[in-house]
Protein backbone atom coordinates (compact mmCIF):
# COMPACT_ATOMS: atom_id res chain seq x y z
CA UNK A 1 0.00 0.00 0.00
CA UNK A 2 2.89 2.38 0.63
CA UNK A 3 4.10 2.06 -2.96
CA UNK A 4 0.60 2.60 -4.31
CA UNK A 5 0.23 5.70 -2.17
CA UNK A 6 3.59 7.01 -3.43
CA UNK A 7 2.55 6.65 -7.03
CA UNK A 8 -0.84 8.13 -6.40
CA UNK A 9 0.32 11.21 -4.51
CA UNK A 10 3.09 11.79 -7.01
CA UNK A 11 0.59 11.86 -9.86
CA UNK A 12 -1.40 14.65 -8.23
CA UNK A 13 0.68 17.65 -9.16
CA UNK A 14 -1.31 20.24 -7.22
CA UNK A 15 -4.19 19.97 -4.79
CA UNK A 16 -5.46 21.34 -1.50
CA UNK A 17 -5.51 19.57 1.85
CA UNK A 18 -8.61 20.44 3.83
CA UNK A 19 -11.16 18.91 6.11
CA UNK A 20 -8.84 17.29 8.61
CA UNK A 21 -7.24 19.01 11.55
CA UNK A 22 -3.53 18.75 10.83
CA UNK A 23 -1.74 20.46 13.68
CA UNK A 24 1.53 22.34 13.28
CA UNK A 25 1.57 23.38 16.96
CA UNK A 26 0.40 21.52 20.07
CA UNK A 27 -1.60 24.60 21.07
CA UNK A 28 -3.76 24.06 17.98
CA UNK A 29 -5.66 21.45 20.01
CA UNK A 30 -7.34 24.36 21.80
CA UNK A 31 -9.08 26.24 19.00
CA UNK A 32 -7.57 24.76 15.82
CA UNK A 33 -4.90 26.24 13.55
CA UNK A 34 -4.33 29.93 14.30
CA UNK A 35 -6.80 29.78 17.18
CA UNK A 36 -4.63 31.62 19.70
CA UNK A 37 -5.79 34.85 18.05
CA UNK A 38 -9.30 36.18 18.54
CA UNK A 39 -11.41 38.83 16.79
CA UNK A 40 -12.88 42.03 18.15
CA UNK A 41 -16.45 40.93 18.80
CA UNK A 42 -18.27 38.72 21.30
CA UNK A 43 -21.75 37.29 21.50
CA UNK A 44 -24.08 37.58 24.48
CA UNK A 45 -25.54 34.50 26.17
CA UNK A 46 -27.50 34.25 29.41
CA UNK A 47 -26.62 31.63 32.00
CA UNK A 48 -29.11 28.78 31.66
CA UNK A 49 -29.92 29.61 28.03
CA UNK A 50 -29.26 27.46 24.98
CA UNK A 51 -26.74 28.27 22.29
CA UNK A 52 -26.41 26.39 19.04
CA UNK A 53 -22.99 25.59 17.63
CA UNK A 54 -22.54 24.66 14.00
CA UNK A 55 -19.58 22.72 12.56
CA UNK A 56 -18.74 21.58 9.05
CA UNK A 57 -15.59 19.82 7.91
CA UNK A 58 -15.33 21.62 4.58
CA UNK A 59 -14.76 25.41 4.41
CA UNK A 60 -17.75 27.43 3.26
CA UNK A 61 -20.04 24.39 3.05
CA UNK A 62 -23.26 24.78 5.05
CA UNK A 63 -25.41 22.73 2.71
CA UNK A 64 -27.68 20.19 4.38
CA UNK A 65 -27.45 17.96 1.32
CA UNK A 66 -24.04 16.70 2.47
CA UNK A 67 -22.97 15.47 5.88
CA UNK A 68 -21.37 18.10 8.09
CA UNK A 69 -18.68 15.65 9.26
CA UNK A 70 -18.93 13.00 6.55
CA UNK A 71 -16.95 10.10 5.19
CA UNK A 72 -17.85 7.67 8.02
CA UNK A 73 -16.01 9.92 10.50
CA UNK A 74 -17.83 8.55 13.55
CA UNK A 75 -17.04 9.86 17.01
CA UNK A 76 -18.15 11.96 19.99
CA UNK A 77 -19.15 15.62 20.08
CA UNK A 78 -18.02 17.56 23.17
CA UNK A 79 -18.33 21.20 24.22
CA UNK A 80 -16.09 23.00 26.73
CA UNK A 81 -16.01 26.41 28.40
CA UNK A 82 -12.95 28.37 29.51
CA UNK A 83 -13.34 31.45 31.73
CA UNK A 84 -11.20 34.32 30.39
CA UNK A 85 -10.65 37.97 31.10
CA UNK A 86 -11.43 39.06 27.53
CA UNK A 87 -12.68 36.54 24.98
CA UNK A 88 -11.50 38.70 22.07
CA UNK A 89 -7.85 38.43 23.14
CA UNK A 90 -7.78 35.09 25.00
CA UNK A 91 -5.42 32.42 23.62
CA UNK A 92 -7.05 29.36 25.19
CA UNK A 93 -4.36 28.76 27.79
CA UNK A 94 -6.82 29.01 30.71
CA UNK A 95 -8.41 25.80 32.11
CA UNK A 96 -11.27 24.14 30.20
CA UNK A 97 -14.26 22.26 31.64
CA UNK A 98 -16.79 20.15 29.77
CA UNK A 99 -20.43 21.30 29.73
CA UNK A 100 -21.84 19.00 27.01
CA UNK A 101 -21.22 15.52 25.61
CA UNK A 102 -22.91 13.46 22.89
CA UNK A 103 -20.67 10.44 22.53
CA UNK A 104 -21.85 6.82 21.93
CA UNK A 105 -24.59 4.29 22.47
CA UNK A 106 -24.82 0.69 21.26
CA UNK A 107 -26.90 -0.12 18.22
CA UNK A 108 -25.14 -2.18 15.55
CA UNK A 109 -23.02 -5.32 15.41
CA UNK A 110 -19.86 -3.21 15.15
CA UNK A 111 -18.91 0.28 16.28
CA UNK A 112 -19.41 1.72 12.79
CA UNK A 113 -23.10 0.91 13.08
CA UNK A 114 -23.57 2.27 16.60
CA UNK A 115 -24.99 5.67 17.54
CA UNK A 116 -22.42 8.48 17.68
CA UNK A 117 -22.50 12.17 18.42
CA UNK A 118 -21.45 12.85 14.83
CA UNK A 119 -24.60 11.06 13.60
CA UNK A 120 -26.70 13.50 15.61
CA UNK A 121 -24.61 16.42 14.34
CA UNK A 122 -25.09 15.30 10.73
CA UNK A 123 -28.83 14.75 11.16
CA UNK A 124 -29.06 18.40 12.32
CA UNK A 125 -27.11 19.83 9.36
CA UNK A 126 -24.02 20.36 11.54
CA UNK A 127 -25.86 22.06 14.41
CA UNK A 128 -25.96 21.06 18.09
CA UNK A 129 -27.96 22.74 20.88
CA UNK A 130 -25.86 23.31 24.01
CA UNK A 131 -27.10 24.60 27.36
CA UNK A 132 -24.95 27.16 29.19
CA UNK A 133 -25.18 25.86 32.78
CA UNK A 134 -27.43 28.03 34.95
CA UNK A 135 -24.73 28.54 37.58
CA UNK A 136 -22.11 29.77 35.09
CA UNK A 137 -20.54 32.93 36.57
CA UNK A 138 -21.03 36.07 34.51
CA UNK A 139 -18.13 37.13 32.34
CA UNK A 140 -16.23 36.27 29.15
CA UNK A 141 -15.65 32.70 27.96
CA UNK A 142 -14.27 30.77 25.07
CA UNK A 143 -16.70 28.03 24.07
CA UNK A 144 -14.96 25.12 22.37
CA UNK A 145 -16.94 22.64 20.25
CA UNK A 146 -15.06 19.42 19.46
CA UNK A 147 -15.55 16.39 17.25
CA UNK A 148 -13.19 13.40 17.52
CA UNK A 149 -13.31 11.23 14.39
CA UNK A 150 -12.39 7.62 15.19
CA UNK A 151 -12.48 5.85 11.82
CA UNK A 152 -8.68 5.36 11.88
CA UNK A 153 -8.23 5.38 15.66
CA UNK A 154 -7.23 1.72 15.91
CA UNK A 155 -3.60 2.84 15.84
CA UNK A 156 -1.90 5.41 18.04
CA UNK A 157 -2.23 8.89 16.57
CA UNK A 158 -5.05 7.84 14.24
CA UNK A 159 -7.86 9.84 15.85
CA UNK A 160 -8.72 13.15 14.18
CA UNK A 161 -9.74 16.24 16.14
CA UNK A 162 -12.08 18.84 14.68
CA UNK A 163 -12.74 21.88 16.83
CA UNK A 164 -14.13 25.39 16.66
CA UNK A 165 -13.98 28.11 19.30
CA UNK A 166 -16.56 30.82 19.95
CA UNK A 167 -16.23 34.09 21.90
CA UNK A 168 -19.14 34.66 24.29
CA UNK A 169 -20.08 36.94 27.18
CA UNK A 170 -22.30 35.26 29.79
CA UNK A 171 -24.67 37.34 31.92
CA UNK A 172 -27.08 36.59 34.75
CA UNK A 173 -24.96 33.86 36.33
CA UNK A 174 -23.35 33.39 39.71
CA UNK A 175 -21.27 30.82 41.54
CA UNK A 176 -17.73 29.62 41.05
CA UNK A 177 -15.86 28.42 37.99
CA UNK A 178 -15.47 24.61 37.99
CA UNK A 179 -12.03 23.02 37.96
CA UNK A 180 -10.72 22.48 34.47
CA UNK A 181 -8.05 20.78 32.41
CA UNK A 182 -5.23 22.20 30.33
CA UNK A 183 -5.03 22.00 26.55
CA UNK A 184 -2.70 20.54 25.51
CA UNK A 185 -2.40 18.05 28.36
CA UNK A 186 -5.90 16.64 28.74
CA UNK A 187 -5.52 13.97 26.05
CA UNK A 188 -3.06 11.15 25.40
CA UNK A 189 -2.81 9.12 22.22
CA UNK A 190 -3.30 5.96 24.29
CA UNK A 191 -6.51 7.10 26.02
CA UNK A 192 -9.17 4.39 25.56
CA UNK A 193 -11.54 6.81 23.86
CA UNK A 194 -8.83 8.07 21.47
CA UNK A 195 -7.11 4.83 20.50
CA UNK A 196 -10.04 2.52 19.84
CA UNK A 197 -11.12 0.15 17.07
CA UNK A 198 -14.67 1.10 16.11
CA UNK A 199 -14.72 -1.47 13.29
CA UNK A 200 -15.27 -4.28 15.81
CA UNK A 201 -18.05 -5.01 18.29
CA UNK A 202 -18.06 -2.43 21.11
CA UNK A 203 -19.44 -3.07 24.59
CA UNK A 204 -18.68 0.42 25.90
CA UNK A 205 -16.92 3.65 24.99
CA UNK A 206 -14.98 6.02 27.26
CA UNK A 207 -15.48 9.59 26.09
CA UNK A 208 -12.08 11.39 26.13
CA UNK A 209 -11.39 14.31 28.43
CA UNK A 210 -12.96 15.20 31.76
CA UNK A 211 -16.52 14.30 32.77
CA UNK A 212 -19.35 16.72 32.10
CA UNK A 213 -19.70 19.06 35.09
CA UNK A 214 -22.76 19.08 37.35
CA UNK A 215 -25.32 21.26 35.63
CA UNK A 216 -24.03 20.32 32.20
CA UNK A 217 -25.79 18.10 29.67
CA UNK A 218 -24.96 14.55 28.57
CA UNK A 219 -27.00 13.81 25.47
CA UNK A 220 -27.89 10.26 24.46
CA UNK A 221 -26.22 9.46 21.17
CA UNK A 222 -28.82 8.58 18.57
CA UNK A 223 -31.46 10.96 19.89
CA UNK A 224 -31.16 13.18 16.81
CA UNK A 225 -32.11 16.86 16.83
CA UNK A 226 -33.64 18.51 19.86
CA UNK A 227 -36.62 20.84 19.55
CA UNK A 228 -34.41 23.93 19.51
CA UNK A 229 -32.45 25.80 16.88
CA UNK A 230 -30.53 22.68 15.85
CA UNK A 231 -33.80 21.35 14.43
CA UNK A 232 -35.61 24.48 13.32
CA UNK A 233 -32.98 27.03 12.27
CA UNK A 234 -31.88 27.33 8.66
CA UNK A 235 -29.39 29.54 6.85
CA UNK A 236 -30.78 33.01 6.24
CA UNK A 237 -34.14 32.53 7.97
CA UNK A 238 -33.37 32.17 11.68
CA UNK A 239 -34.17 34.60 14.52
CA UNK A 240 -31.17 36.74 15.41
CA UNK A 241 -29.14 37.74 18.40
CA UNK A 242 -26.80 40.69 18.98
CA UNK A 243 -23.02 40.76 18.71
CA UNK A 244 -21.08 42.76 21.31
CA UNK A 245 -18.18 44.76 19.91
CA UNK A 246 -14.99 44.45 21.93
CA UNK A 247 -13.10 47.63 22.84
CA UNK A 248 -11.33 49.09 19.85
CA UNK A 249 -7.54 48.63 19.94
CA UNK A 250 -5.47 51.71 20.70
CA UNK A 251 -3.58 53.28 17.85
CA UNK A 252 -6.18 52.24 15.26
CA UNK A 253 -7.67 54.63 12.78
CA UNK A 254 -11.35 54.29 11.84
CA UNK A 255 -12.56 53.05 8.53
CA UNK A 256 -12.00 49.38 7.83
CA UNK A 257 -9.06 48.67 10.10
CA UNK A 258 -9.15 45.23 11.69
CA UNK A 259 -10.86 45.11 15.06
CA UNK A 260 -12.38 48.56 14.73
CA UNK A 261 -15.63 48.64 16.66
CA UNK A 262 -16.66 51.72 14.72
CA UNK A 263 -17.55 49.69 11.63
CA UNK A 264 -19.64 46.56 11.16
CA UNK A 265 -20.26 44.19 8.29
CA UNK A 266 -23.65 43.57 6.75
CA UNK A 267 -25.24 40.14 6.43
CA UNK A 268 -23.10 37.50 4.75
CA UNK A 269 -20.11 39.81 4.33
CA UNK A 270 -16.66 38.84 5.56
CA UNK A 271 -15.84 39.99 9.08
CA UNK A 272 -13.02 37.68 10.15
CA UNK A 273 -10.70 34.92 9.09
CA UNK A 274 -7.01 34.29 8.75
CA UNK A 275 -5.28 37.37 7.31
CA UNK A 276 -8.46 39.50 7.44
CA UNK A 277 -7.77 43.19 8.15
CA UNK A 278 -11.21 44.73 7.64
CA UNK A 279 -14.14 45.12 10.03
CA UNK A 280 -14.38 42.31 12.56
CA UNK A 281 -17.59 43.43 14.26
CA UNK A 282 -20.93 42.08 13.06
CA UNK A 283 -23.84 44.37 12.38
CA UNK A 284 -26.57 44.27 15.01
CA UNK A 285 -28.39 40.92 15.09
CA UNK A 286 -25.60 39.21 13.19
CA UNK A 287 -22.86 36.76 14.04
CA UNK A 288 -19.78 35.41 12.25
CA UNK A 289 -19.30 31.89 10.99
CA UNK A 290 -16.02 30.85 9.41
CA UNK A 291 -15.29 34.51 8.71
CA UNK A 292 -18.79 35.28 7.34
CA UNK A 293 -21.83 36.71 9.10
CA UNK A 294 -25.03 34.73 9.57
CA UNK A 295 -28.31 35.14 11.48
CA UNK A 296 -28.58 33.24 14.75
CA UNK A 297 -31.20 31.98 17.14
CA UNK A 298 -32.24 34.53 19.77
CA UNK A 299 -30.50 32.42 22.40
CA UNK A 300 -27.44 31.82 20.26
CA UNK A 301 -24.96 34.47 19.37
CA UNK A 302 -21.90 32.24 19.67
CA UNK A 303 -19.24 34.14 17.75
CA UNK A 304 -17.11 31.72 15.78
CA UNK A 305 -13.79 33.49 15.35
CA UNK A 306 -11.97 33.77 12.06
CA UNK A 307 -8.90 31.54 12.38
CA UNK A 308 -10.27 30.07 15.63
CA UNK A 309 -13.56 29.03 14.18
CA UNK A 310 -12.37 26.80 11.37
CA UNK A 311 -13.27 23.16 11.82
CA UNK A 312 -10.63 22.05 9.36
CA UNK A 313 -6.95 22.46 8.62
CA UNK A 314 -5.81 25.56 6.79
CA UNK A 315 -5.70 24.58 3.09
CA UNK A 316 -2.19 24.05 1.76
CA UNK A 317 -1.52 24.22 -1.96
CA UNK A 318 1.59 23.13 -3.79
CA UNK A 319 2.84 24.72 -6.95
CA UNK A 320 5.46 22.25 -8.00
CA UNK A 321 5.19 18.55 -8.84
CA UNK A 322 4.78 16.47 -5.71
CA UNK A 323 7.12 13.86 -7.12
CA UNK A 324 9.87 16.12 -5.80
CA UNK A 325 8.26 16.49 -2.36
CA UNK A 326 6.39 13.34 -1.37
CA UNK A 327 9.11 10.87 -0.57
CA UNK A 328 8.35 7.97 1.76
CA UNK A 329 4.61 8.34 1.23
CA UNK A 330 2.22 6.24 3.29
CA UNK A 331 -1.56 5.93 3.16
CA UNK A 332 -2.79 6.68 6.69
CA UNK A 333 -6.52 7.27 6.26
CA UNK A 334 -9.23 6.24 3.83
CA UNK A 335 -12.88 7.29 3.67
CA UNK A 336 -15.53 6.96 0.98
CA UNK A 337 -14.59 10.25 -0.68
CA UNK A 338 -10.98 10.95 0.29
CA UNK A 339 -7.66 9.52 1.39
CA UNK A 340 -4.92 11.01 3.54
CA UNK A 341 -1.30 10.44 2.61
CA UNK A 342 1.64 11.16 4.88
CA UNK A 343 5.04 11.89 3.37
CA UNK A 344 8.21 13.81 4.12
CA UNK A 345 6.43 17.00 3.02
CA UNK A 346 3.50 16.58 5.41
CA UNK A 347 -0.01 15.14 5.37
CA UNK A 348 -2.08 15.58 2.21
CA UNK A 349 -5.66 14.79 1.32
CA UNK A 350 -6.64 13.43 -2.11
CA UNK A 351 -10.32 13.48 -3.01
CA UNK A 352 -11.92 10.35 -4.53
CA UNK A 353 -14.37 11.22 -7.30
CA UNK A 354 -16.89 9.79 -7.67
CA UNK A 355 -17.02 8.69 -4.01
CA UNK A 356 -17.01 4.97 -3.26
CA UNK A 357 -20.32 3.40 -2.28
CA UNK A 358 -18.67 1.42 0.51
CA UNK A 359 -15.19 0.66 1.81
CA UNK A 360 -15.53 -2.76 0.19
CA UNK A 361 -14.78 -0.95 -3.10
CA UNK A 362 -11.51 0.42 -1.74
CA UNK A 363 -9.15 -2.29 -2.95
CA UNK A 364 -10.39 -2.22 -6.55
CA UNK A 365 -10.48 1.59 -6.72
CA UNK A 366 -7.05 2.08 -5.13
CA UNK A 367 -5.41 -0.56 -7.31
CA UNK A 368 -6.92 1.07 -10.37
CA UNK A 369 -5.80 4.55 -9.29
CA UNK A 370 -2.32 3.29 -8.43
CA UNK A 371 -1.92 1.56 -11.80
CA UNK A 372 -2.99 4.67 -13.69
CA UNK A 373 -0.67 6.85 -11.60
CA UNK A 374 2.26 4.48 -12.12
CA UNK A 375 1.64 4.46 -15.84
CA UNK A 376 1.61 8.27 -16.00
CA UNK A 377 4.82 8.52 -13.98
CA UNK A 378 6.65 5.70 -15.71
CA UNK A 379 6.80 3.63 -12.52
CA UNK A 380 6.64 -0.16 -12.39
CA UNK A 381 4.54 -2.39 -10.17
CA UNK A 382 7.73 -4.38 -9.47
CA UNK A 383 9.62 -3.20 -6.39
CA UNK A 384 13.30 -4.03 -5.84
CA UNK A 385 14.31 -4.01 -2.19
CA UNK A 386 17.68 -5.78 -2.18
CA UNK A 387 21.23 -5.53 -3.52
CA UNK A 388 23.23 -8.16 -5.37
CA UNK A 389 27.01 -7.85 -5.34
CA UNK A 390 29.36 -8.68 -8.22
CA UNK A 391 29.65 -12.27 -9.43
CA UNK A 392 31.04 -14.19 -12.44
CA UNK A 393 32.29 -11.94 -15.23
CA UNK A 394 31.02 -8.97 -13.31
CA UNK A 395 33.38 -9.82 -10.44
CA UNK A 396 36.36 -9.79 -12.84
CA UNK A 397 35.20 -6.42 -14.20
CA UNK A 398 34.84 -5.10 -10.65
CA UNK A 399 38.37 -6.21 -9.71
CA UNK A 400 39.89 -4.75 -12.88
CA UNK A 401 38.22 -1.37 -12.61
CA UNK A 402 38.87 -1.20 -8.87
CA UNK A 403 42.57 -1.87 -9.57
CA UNK A 404 42.59 0.98 -12.07
CA UNK A 405 40.99 3.43 -9.62
CA UNK A 406 43.48 2.43 -6.91
CA UNK A 407 46.36 2.90 -9.34
CA UNK A 408 45.09 6.32 -10.43
CA UNK A 409 44.71 7.37 -6.79
CA UNK A 410 48.23 6.14 -5.96
CA UNK A 411 49.66 8.03 -8.92
CA UNK A 412 47.83 11.22 -7.91
CA UNK A 413 49.16 10.84 -4.35
CA UNK A 414 52.75 10.56 -5.61
CA UNK A 415 53.17 6.95 -4.50
CA UNK A 416 54.26 5.84 -7.99
CA UNK A 417 57.46 7.69 -8.82
CA UNK A 418 61.00 6.79 -9.94
CA UNK A 419 63.06 5.01 -7.26
CA UNK A 420 59.97 4.00 -5.29
CA UNK A 421 59.30 0.34 -4.53
CA UNK A 422 56.12 0.40 -6.65
CA UNK A 423 58.03 1.90 -9.59
CA UNK A 424 60.66 -0.80 -9.33
CA UNK A 425 57.99 -3.52 -9.25
CA UNK A 426 56.21 -2.11 -12.30
CA UNK A 427 59.49 -1.74 -14.18
CA UNK A 428 60.13 -5.43 -13.67
CA UNK A 429 56.70 -6.93 -14.34
CA UNK A 430 54.58 -4.46 -16.40
CA UNK A 431 55.07 -4.64 -20.19
CA UNK A 432 57.29 -1.75 -21.36
CA UNK A 433 58.03 -0.73 -17.79
CA UNK A 434 56.70 1.69 -15.18
CA UNK A 435 56.76 4.71 -17.48
CA UNK A 436 54.34 2.97 -19.84
CA UNK A 437 52.04 2.12 -16.91
CA UNK A 438 51.97 5.77 -15.82
CA UNK A 439 51.26 6.92 -19.37
CA UNK A 440 48.40 4.43 -19.74
CA UNK A 441 46.75 5.41 -16.43
CA UNK A 442 46.86 9.11 -17.32
CA UNK A 443 45.71 8.62 -20.93
CA UNK A 444 42.53 6.66 -20.16
CA UNK A 445 41.58 8.56 -16.96
CA UNK A 446 39.02 10.90 -18.57
CA UNK A 447 37.37 8.24 -20.83
CA UNK A 448 37.10 5.81 -17.89
CA UNK A 449 35.57 8.48 -15.64
CA UNK A 450 33.04 9.52 -18.32
CA UNK A 451 32.03 5.93 -19.09
CA UNK A 452 31.53 4.90 -15.48
CA UNK A 453 29.77 8.11 -14.43
CA UNK A 454 27.43 7.65 -17.39
CA UNK A 455 26.70 4.04 -16.39
CA UNK A 456 25.97 5.09 -12.78
CA UNK A 457 23.68 7.88 -14.02
CA UNK A 458 21.95 5.51 -16.42
CA UNK A 459 20.98 2.93 -13.82
CA UNK A 460 19.76 5.65 -11.48
CA UNK A 461 17.65 7.52 -14.02
CA UNK A 462 16.26 4.58 -15.98
CA UNK A 463 15.82 1.87 -13.35
CA UNK A 464 16.21 2.61 -9.65
CA UNK A 465 13.33 5.07 -9.18
CA UNK A 466 11.17 3.13 -11.62
CA UNK A 467 11.43 0.01 -9.47
CA UNK A 468 10.86 1.71 -6.14
CA UNK A 469 14.41 2.49 -4.95
CA UNK A 470 14.30 5.94 -3.37
CA UNK A 471 16.99 8.37 -4.49
CA UNK A 472 19.51 8.93 -1.72
CA UNK A 473 18.61 5.79 0.20
CA UNK A 474 21.23 3.26 1.31
CA UNK A 475 20.05 0.81 -1.34
CA UNK A 476 20.30 3.51 -4.03
CA UNK A 477 23.91 4.28 -3.04
CA UNK A 478 24.83 0.59 -3.17
CA UNK A 479 23.56 0.14 -6.72
CA UNK A 480 24.94 3.47 -7.99
CA UNK A 481 28.43 2.95 -6.52
CA UNK A 482 28.52 -0.66 -7.64
CA UNK A 483 27.62 0.38 -11.19
CA UNK A 484 30.18 3.19 -11.12
CA UNK A 485 32.92 0.67 -10.39
CA UNK A 486 31.70 -2.45 -12.16
CA UNK A 487 29.94 -0.85 -15.07
CA UNK A 488 27.49 -2.52 -17.43
CA UNK A 489 27.56 -5.98 -15.75
CA UNK A 490 25.89 -4.39 -12.67
CA UNK A 491 23.07 -3.05 -14.88
CA UNK A 492 22.55 -6.47 -16.41
CA UNK A 493 22.42 -8.02 -12.93
CA UNK A 494 19.79 -5.48 -11.85
CA UNK A 495 17.70 -6.28 -14.93
CA UNK A 496 17.93 -9.99 -14.14
CA UNK A 497 16.71 -9.26 -10.61
CA UNK A 498 13.72 -7.38 -12.03
CA UNK A 499 12.87 -10.36 -14.26
CA UNK A 500 13.13 -12.68 -11.27
CA UNK A 501 10.68 -10.54 -9.28
CA UNK A 502 8.37 -10.32 -12.29
CA UNK A 503 8.22 -14.12 -12.54
CA UNK A 504 7.44 -14.38 -8.82
CA UNK A 505 4.57 -11.91 -9.19
CA UNK A 506 3.17 -13.65 -12.29
CA UNK A 507 3.35 -17.02 -10.52
CA UNK A 508 1.53 -15.60 -7.49
CA UNK A 509 -1.32 -14.41 -9.74
CA UNK A 510 -1.91 -17.94 -10.92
Amino acid sequence: MKSAAYALVSAVLAFQASGHSIFQDLNDIRCNVGGTRGVAAKCAAKAGSTVTVEMHAQPGDRSCSSEAIGGAHYGPVNVYLSKVADASTADGSTPWYKIFADSWSAKGSVGDGDNWGTNDLNSCCGKMDVVIPADTPSGDYLLRAEVIALHTAGQAGGAQFYMSCYQITVSGGSGSVPAGVSLPGAFKASDPGIQVNIHAKMSNYVNPGPAVIAGGLTKTAGSGCSSGCAKSCSVGSSPSGTAIAAPAPTGGSGGNSGGNSGCAQAAYQQCGGQGWTGCTACATALDTYNGRTRPQDAHHCAHEQGPRGRAQAVPASFQRPLLLRCRRAELIDLTLDAMRIKSTSGVHEVRISPPMKSLADARVRLVEMAERSQEKLGLSDIRIDRFLGPRGGGLLSFIGVAFYFVSAAALAAGLIRPSSAVWTLLDEYFPYGAASFVWLVKTIAIPVAIIHITEAWWISSSRLAKYGIETGSALWFKWVLETFVEGFPAIRRFDALVQEERKKKDTAKH
